[in-house]
């Protein structure tokens, strides 16, 4: 398996596996779309692996588990607002790990969005974990150990996945959607702040494109010193408020790995100046000022920092 940027949490999972050194549960934590459901598929995979060097990926375990159909092996997934993990379903996982396993040493339960889970549900968790069954393991999902209580997350082994570099996500998009623009790809990894999940899922956007493109003109307009074209991408955006902060976003991106270059498109003091000003507009946007004036006001000051000398 390849697990690109989390190499080491990948490893610390196989030399347990490889000692045979299964604990009760495990937290991994991360942003969305940084592989934590990816690699706790795979854990599962290695336990209930019945080869020689698991996961062997040719046994019937390993079969079972790719096509997620293994009996030993459950998910529950909360959705992404608070409370909506009821603790029926806790109930229903506490009573299934009492039944002992159907074909493999340990039945497992992987747990998506733990944060959240109603009080009631983390109680009720909080007993199975205080007095695990033998045969049973636990693979928590959250984003940061931080939202759920010390008395939860202090019982189980943490497994902390890293954000990606941007070049890391263009590689893991291009792998998974290979027929998308390598354009559009590259952008969208640029926006993800670390997250491959969200840049395919960008990528896969049909208002991502048309945005990814104002980005690119902005960016151009500034280098060519495209007055009108500046100001008419900019008006163009005042229709919509979402769009106008990600292609600000986008356009600061550009301007960053540009400025990164032994060449960089403008001079280093007018890009300097230039990122400024976006993230200026950035701010107004966010704390709702108008996206006329506030496109009106970024289209002149703009120009005056790419005609300094």
């Amino acid at each position: 398996m390849e697990l690109l940027g989390n190499e080491q949490a990948l490893s610390r999972l196989q030399n347990m596996v490889d000692c045979e050194r299964i604990g009760h549960g495990y937290l991994f934590t991360g942003a969305e779309g940084t592989g934590k459901r990816t690699l706790a598929r795979w854990f599962a995979k290695a336990i209930l692996c019945t080869g020689e060097h698991p996961p062997c990926e040719e046994c019937p375990a390993c079969r079972k588990m790719e096509r997620l159909s293994h009996p030993d092996y459950k998910e529950y997934v909360g959705e992404n607002r608070a409370r909506s993990f009821p603790v029926e379903v806790v109930r229903q996982i506490r009573q299934d790990c009492a039944v002992l396993p159907n074909e493999g040493k340990k039945k497992i339960y992987c747990l998506s969005n733990v944060q959240n889970m109603t009080t009631e549900g983390l109680n009720a968790f909080l007993k199975t974990l205080e007095e695990p069954p033998a045969h049973s393991v636990f693979l928590l999902l959250c984003p940061s150990a931080t939202q759920l209580p010390e008395t939860v997350h202090s019982r189980l082994v943490q497994i902390p996945l890293q954000p990606l570099s941007w070049e890391q996500v263009e590689q893991i998009t291009a792998k998974a959607l290979p027929e998308t623009d390598s354009k559009l790809r590259r952008q969208a990894a640029l926006l993800s702040d670390g997250s491959a999940g969200l840049a395919m899922k960008l990528v896969q956007e049909e208002e991502f494109g048309q945005r990814a493109k104002q980005a690119q003109t902005i960016c151009q307009s500034l280098i060519h010193r495209q007055e009108y074209r500046l100001a008419q991408v900019l008006a163009q955006l005042e229709k919509d408020g979402e769009g106008f902060l990600q292609v600000l976003q986008l356009t600061q991106r550009l301007l960053r790995i540009q400025l990164e270059q032994s060449s960089p498109a403008l001079p280093q003091k007018q890009e300097i100046r230039v990122l400024e000003l976006l993230e200026q507009a950035r701010l107004r946007l966010s704390g709702n000022a108008h996206k006329g004036l506030t496109g009106a006001w970024l289209a002149i000051r703009l120009m005056e920092a790419v005609s300094m000398p």
